[in-house]
């Protein structure tokens, strides 16, 4: 409650010394949904900032051998990837291109309709536990599932088959791909952390914190920034090396941070308010979908993803 929170009149009182207070808006969308921009983001007079995507990914890779030109993609592993997938062609099947086979597997596929190959679906309409089940039940030996939501490829929320997940992007890319060459196409794996590039940059991560606030329904965050798969400086203390691959708001906030101390360089005369005024006027926009066809709510992006390069030169 803004009437009792005491971070709210801190923040106030730091614009009014000068500063310009850039904070985090929070991890909690995945949990909470919409609602969730927290505690001293929430207050008026901070800029409070959102988290999109990047444009690239560190991690495990896919690869689809044949049919040629698509390129590597992103791949969030479940617990084991079979020696085998790493070094010889594996056949990935889009299970929506058996008969009577929904590509959410949530139903039984043909006996053997799967039999040797990985299994392609799409998240969603049941638990993983369900496809996986359908998949061993129809013969497969893996399981790749498509995400239903946009972005980066998330966690695989499944450990009973070997397999993982792909963007929902790239997803749609191999299904096209295969509805050439009868349902399927050749893929390999590989296990070690690259970094990939992807198409996707700037699409709002599912779980940073959105408007409206809780009591006084003011739209936040008010920009956004990269916060995702973010090579970071960090403790060894903490990830066994002085640099690794993190995600949040926490790493989306620096990054407006740094344009505004750009920013404080270049017109050192700039107010707390004409700096926000600068970066949210300019901002360009996010996107919610994959395919950056489609711009994302303003409770999600606020004004957009800043851009330093125009916000150097505001029109208003």
């Amino acid at each position: 409650d803004p009437r009792t929170d005491i971070l709210i009149p801190a923040v106030a009182n730091v614009v009014r010394a000068g500063v310009v207070p850039i904070i985090s808006a929070g991890n909690d969308r995945d949990f909470f949904g919409l609602g969730t921009a927290g505690s001293p983001a929430t207050a008026p007079e901070a800029i409070s900032v959102g988290a999109v995507s990047n444009a690239h990914v560190f991690g495990p890779s896919l690869t689809v051998v044949a049919p040629g030109g698509l390129g590597r993609m992103p791949f969030g592993p479940a617990d084991t990837i079979p020696p085998s997938w790493r070094s010889s062609d594996q056949r990935l099947v889009d299970v929506g291109s058996i008969a009577g086979v929904n590509r959410q597997l949530c139903d039984a596929a043909p006996a053997g309709s799967l039999r040797g190959a990985i299994a392609l679906a799409t998240r969603g309409g049941c638990p993983y536990a369900v496809k996986e089940a359908r998949a061993r039940g129809a013969g497969a030996v893996g399981l790749v599932v498509a995400e239903n939501r946009p972005g980066d490829p998330q966690f695989a929320l499944f450990s009973g088959l070997a397999g993982g997940t792909i963007s929902d992007l790239d997803g749609a890319r191999i299904r096209a791909a295969a509805a050439g060459r009868g349902g399927s196409v050749t893929v390999r794996f590989t296990r070690e952390s690259l970094e990939i590039p992807t198409t996707w940059a700037g699409v709002p991560t599912s779980f940073t914190s959105s408007g409206l606030t809780p009591f006084g329904k003011l739209l936040k965050p008010d920009v956004t920034g990269p916060g995702a798969q973010i090579l970071s400086s960090t403790l060894p203390e903490f990830a066994g090396d002085q640099y690794a691959v993190l995600d949040g708001t926490s790493f989306s906030a620096p990054h407006i941070a740094g344009a505004a101390a750009l920013l404080t360089q270049r017109h050192p005369s700039w107010t707390p308010q004409q700096m926000k005024s600068a970066l949210m006027s300019t901002a360009g926009p996010a996107f919610a979908d994959t395919s950056l066809t489609q711009e994302a709510s303003v409770l999600v992006q606020g004004a957009g993803l800043v851009s330093v390069p125009t916000a150097d030169q505001p029109l208003i």
